[in-house]
């Protein structure tokens, strides 16, 4: 499946989509991803967050989060045993950060496990491990932004990680990049919510807190 399709197919129905339809593309899509060894995945998934009008929109969250369950019946525990499977596979890094951004989204519970099993860990090492890759980096932001949301435990563990030298790290190596920028001052406002060791360190690093941790993500126009 090509992602450039996804996209017109979508954009051209805009709001009068068929949703059903949709719905069940998109699942497809997501299992595809997830088992996809090559850069098509992080194409495709790039073309999903960005397809149609609101109704579209909301029909690619509904598949999306879908698929994931789909693919992780197990919750965040089976995500995370992928993220550790394919450690060294930057694509399958990217899309399994996406994925547990969106399996945190909303979902207080999963956002507990997933700071007591370890995913903000994870998500730090694929940082470190694929620093160059902006699909990495940006999911990773996402991902952060969401298990830190109103969760002062995950913010604790964030700080005491190596979480905020790996988001400073990328702002320093992607400076050209407005995602990685936007979403990475994301992040690192994210960890600073009521806790002064973190906002210490982010000053350490001479960095400013600029962006406030709410959703919708900040993706500028390019």
């Amino acid at each position: 499946m090509r992602a450039d399709l996804v996209v017109v197919a979508t954009r051209r129905r805009g709001d009068a989509l068929n949703m059903a339809k949709v719905k069940i593309m998109l699942i497809l899509s997501m299992v595809l991803i997830l088992r996809m060894p090559s850069a098509l995945a992080g194409a495709l998934t790039h073309a999903l967050l960005r397809v149609g009008g609101p109704r579209a929109r909301q029909a690619v969250e509904k598949g999306m989060k879908q698929g994931i369950m789909h693919s992780f019946p197990g919750g965040v525990q089976d995500l995370l045993a992928y993220l550790h499977r394919h450690r060294e596979d930057e694509i399958k890094q990217a899309v399994g950060c996406m994925a547990l951004m969106i399996m945190c989204q909303e979902n207080t519970e999963n956002r507990r496990i997933a700071g007591e099993q370890g995913a903000i860990q994870a998500v730090v090492n694929a940082w470190n491990r694929h620093r160059e890759n902006k699909e990495v980096q940006n999911n990773g932001h996402m991902a952060l932004v969401i298990m830190c949301e109103d969760n002062t435990e995950n913010r604790r563990i964030a700080g005491e990680q190596g979480a905020i030298q790996a988001v400073v790290d990328a702002l320093n190596r992607h400076r050209g990049n407005k995602e990685v920028q936007a979403n990475g001052h994301m992040a690192l406002a994210s960890m600073c919510i009521n806790n002064t060791e973190n906002r210490r360190i982010v000053d350490a690093y001479g960095q400013t807190v600029r962006h406030s941790p709410q959703l919708p993500f900040a993706r500028p126009e390019r």
